[in-house]
């Protein structure tokens, strides 16, 4: 069986006033918001062929095979070059990957240029082919027409349950139940009245591929309209804010004792509190233009529940015994190697899957007035 779920469309307001919204929301979640989920599995998987897993860092190509290419279909107010444009490109990625600062928390998180790999449309049997994320440039979209002048995008992702073997998660725990992600599209808005600089490239790419990793609009969609949070309270939205990733199990991030399903509501008191803003949300300030890498409390959270980290044990800690039991199991699964496991496996046709049109994310120009 094949589902196919839809995100609402998502609004990026550049000079506007703030709109925002706290906590994480995760697509393809069981009834309670915390099971489940698609994420990218950490053990290297093959789905017919196709290789999909976090293993040697998630592959990524481009419309065209080159920067260059890529780069020629866009707009620009001022034409970048080709090295500044690849620069650009590489840091959106690059802010999935960054530590966070609350916590100290990493990520085993890797990107890695494909661009001998075409980009391809086609999902055989809920697995999407090119590279394992696909970056298109589009005239017309799913949610968008012909001479839209918006600075927009949308991310499709394919995903699938992988039976009896489950998923490994980046904390070493193996047997997890979910999706695992298998490709996933990403598509920016070419029309030639689009007009883009570096900075609006790099923010609205970054925020597509938070949904090529999983991550929902937080105040669009979500889990069955609701949000996942470790304290919010109606009419105090600095509970929106705190950081909470170091709450969250990192060998079941679904038993995570202190995070629930909340309603925000999309007034001051929640989703529109000019304090709180992250980069999973659909409309943005512009504030964040200059905030790179764009991540706040909330986005790093939602990355740590899909992608928990652990911290490496240190040799101190071997040697006196010091080991919590997620660095037990860490250190027992790879070694304390973040990057390399050798569990390879093969996936047959699916059971089920899923087919999810990830978000939308449109930036639309105002023009200020005297008053």
């Amino acid at each position: 069986m094949k589902r196919i779920l839809y995100a609402a469309v998502a609004v990026l307001v550049i000079n506007g006033l703030a709109s925002s919204a706290g906590a994480f929301g995760i697509f393809d979640a069981e009834a309670d918001g915390l099971h489940g989920g698609s994420r990218w599995d950490f053990a290297s998987i093959y789905f017919n062929g196709n290789e999909r897993s976090l293993q040697g860092g998630l592959r990524y190509s481009l419309q065209g095979g080159s920067y260059q290419a890529f780069k020629n279909q866009f707009t620009w107010e001022v034409v970048p070059t080709n090295a500044q444009f690849k620069r650009t490109v590489r840091k959106a990625f690059e802010a999935w990957t960054t530590v966070d600062p609350a916590t100290g928390f990493g990520t085993k998180l890797r990107f890695q240029s494909d661009l001998s790999t075409p980009v391809s449309r086609r999902v055989v049997s809920s697995v999407r082919l090119g590279a394992e994320i696909d970056l298109f440039a589009a005239m017309s979209a799913s949610n968008w027409d012909i001479e839209d002048e918006n600075l927009q995008g949308e991310t499709a992702f394919s995903s699938r349950h992988i039976g009896n073997k489950k998923i490994r998660l980046t904390s070493g725990t193996t047997g997890y139940s979910g999706y695992a992600i298998t490709g996933a599209d990403i598509t920016l808005n070419s029309n030639p009245e689009a007009i883009w600089t570096l900075g609006w490239f790099r923010l609205v790419l970054a925020h597509e591929i938070g949904h090529a990793l999983g991550l929902a609009d937080v105040d669009v969609v979500g889990p069955d309209g609701m949000f996942i949070d470790d304290n919010y309270e109606d009419e105090r939205p600095a509970k929106l804010r705190n950081s909470f990733a170091a709450k969250i199990n990192t060998t079941n991030p679904a038993a995570s004792g202190h995070l629930h399903l909340y309603e925000v509501p999309n007034d001051e008191e929640g989703l529109e509190h000019p304090a709180v803003n992250i980069l999973m949300e659909s409309e943005l300030d512009s504030e964040l233009y200059m905030a790179y890498p764009y991540l706040s409390n909330d986005d790093y959270a939602g990355r740590q529940f899909l992608y928990p980290y652990v911290t490496p044990p240190q040799p101190w800690d071997l040697v006196s015994g010091k080991l919590s039991g997620a660095e037990a199991t860490l250190s027992h699964v790879s070694g304390g190697n973040a990057g390399l496991l050798t569990d390879t496996r093969s996936i047959p046709e699916p059971a089920s899957g899923a087919l999810v049109l990830a978000g939308l994310l449109v930036l639309r120009r105002r023009t200020s007035r005297a008053g």
